[in-house]
């Protein structure tokens, strides 16, 4: 998902569209739709990402369309990639347990 709203985030983020408090909640929830969906075969229906997420299905079918449409369709994450925030997600694990211990 980080990823992902990066990639909107990249092509899309002007004044009007910035990644902010009031749309990160949005982001989320879509990107995670979205990386669900394209990485497993089975997945729930578009209700119960709707409901677990707070919005209304209807709002979820307008990001989902809206979000895929802003990123090009692009969903494919390379291993590089992948490996990239993975290493930066642990680096920042690793520091967070040594401030807490």
């Amino acid at each position: 998902t980080m990823i992902y709203i990066k990639r909107w985030a990249w092509k899309h983020s002007t004044p009007s569209r910035m990644i902010s408090a009031r749309n990160m909640h949005r982001l989320m929830a879509v990107s995670f739709l979205l990386a669900h969906k394209f990485h497993f075969d089975m997945y729930y229906r578009q209700s119960w990402y709707a409901r677990i997420s707070g919005l209304s299905t209807k709002e979820m079918n307008r990001l989902e369309n809206q979000f895929l449409a802003d990123i090009d369709f692009d969903l494919y994450i390379s291993g590089e990639q992948f490996n990239s925030v993975s290493g930066f997600l642990k680096k920042i694990g690793n520091e967070e347990t040594q401030r807490n211990t």
